[in-house]
Order: structure tokens, then C-alpha cells, then sequence
């Protein structure tokens, strides 16, 4: 590492850290605040030159999904609607990738969407995913809870519950940062070998087993898989 770039990277991690910190509050979303800086970035996308469109809220990002497929046919893969200045996700999550600071040498930070950059870095302090389209914009509540690894506080985490909910009560459960279905965290005990077996993630896999394993009284009792 060149003494140019150590001194980057040590000026630059701060930032980081706190933004990353950012994506992990749990506060509700400051509305007022979030739809602000939305109105902005449409004024600062060069590709869009309409009126800024409705801004709906969903509880989580899951809701405001089904609410773009049911309100325009959206499905896996395709869409009805016009993205702007091709970013679709912003919010608390995604506030490093946000951030033209820390990728100062790249064109597409520089010029005209500069300021783009620099406002949607400020949106991920004050609410959760963003999905900004011509014809709408669709913005999600930040998580309600959240919990990580003790040894690596980046990774979601939580061996008695879900590792991360929403207002809407949707859930996500996790172990050491692999998401696993909520049985795998909530019952292991009732996991069949064929489930393990057909499970095609390999990290899923073996926590699945891990699971199975250590929440029966006598493992040597259980076929192998």
C-alpha cells in the first residue's frame, strides 16, 4: 500500500464506520427530513426533468415491494417502471456505497453527479431503502431490531429469535451472518435429514446440521446425513 493510499484509508475510515453505524439504527425514519432530501435528488438527477413524483411509505422493504408488484405488475426481474439515474436502493443500509468521498478517483462521482452522491449519503441517516423511479418513489422504515455478532459486529446474528425485524413485523434470521429459514433458529430440532440433504446453499447447509445436531439429547441417535 503506497503511503498516498494509507493516508486515504486512514482518513476515510471514520467515515465509514459512522455511516456504517447509520445502517444499523433503529429508530423510526424521519419522514419529513428523508422526503426532503428525496425531492432533491430528483432535482439534482440530469435525466429527470418532470415534477418530483408521489413518495409512498412502507414498513419494510419487502412491503414496498409487494406494493410496487401489486400496483404495477413489477415481477422478479423486470419492471414496469423507470429508474432514474440508475440507483433504485439507497437508504441506512447502503450508506458507504452512498458516499463519493470514499470513492474519490471515480468518474462517476465527479461532475454532475456530485451533489446527487453527496445528498443521497445524507438520506441514509434518516430512513431505510429507497427505490427511486420516474413515475414513483417508494421508501421503506428502517428496522426496528437488530442484532450482530459479538465477534464480528458487522454480521446479523441471534441464535434465539430473528436477527432483524421491521414495524411490519416482517423478520430475517440469521447465524454468523447467513440467512437461514426460521426454523433452522427457532426449531432445529424438527430439521429431517432430507431437508439438510437438499438444502443447495453449503453455509445453510451446515448450520442447518449444526443446528439439528446440537439441540438433540443423543446425536448418536440420529441417522447420519
Amino acid at each position: 500500500m503506497t503511503d498516498s493510499l494509507q493516508k486515504d484509508v486512514e482518513e476515510l475510515a471514520p467515515k465509514w464506520l459512522g455511516l456504517i453505524k447509520a445502517g444499523w439504527k433503529t429508530e423510526p425514519a424521519d419522514r419529513p427530513r428523508a422526503e426532503e432530501i428525496i425531492r432533491k435528488l430528483y432535482t439534482l438527477t440530469p435525466e429527470f426533468d418532470g415534477p418530483v413524483p408521489e413518495i409512498v411509505w412502507a414498513d419494510s422493504p419487502y412491503a414496498a415491494i409487494k406494493y410496487m408488484v401489486d400496483r404495477y405488475g413489477e415481477s422478479e426481474g423486470e419492471t414496469a417502471l423507470t429508474i432514474i439515474a440508475n440507483v433504485s436502493i439507497l437508504g441506512n443500509q447502503h450508506g458507504c456505497w452512498a458516499s463519493p468521498s470514499l470513492l474519490p478517483d471515480d468518474e462517476v462521482y465527479e461532475g454532475v453527479y456530485a451533489d446527487f452522491f453527496q445528498a443521497a449519503q445524507e438520506l441514509t441517516h434518516y430512513c431505510g431503502w429507497v427505490w427511486l423511479y420516474q413515475e414513483i418513489c417508494v421508501v421503506s422504515e428502517r428496522h426496528s431490531t437488530v442484532k450482530l455478532d459479538d465477534h464480528k459486529p458487522q454480521r446479523l446474528h441471534c441464535e434465539d429469535g430473528p436477527a432483524l425485524t421491521f414495524p411490519d413485523e416482517t423478520a430475517i434470521y440469521a447465524i454468523h451472518g447467513v440467512q437461514v429459514p426460521q426454523q433452522v433458529v427457532m426449531s432445529p430440532q424438527t430439521l429431517t435429514v432430507q431437508q439438510i440433504q437438499e438444502e443447495t446453499n453449503v453455509d445453510v447447509q451446515r448450520i442447518m446440521l449444526e443446528r439439528k445436531l446440537g439441540g438433540l439429547p443423543n446425536v448418536t441417535e440420529e441417522p447420519s446425513v
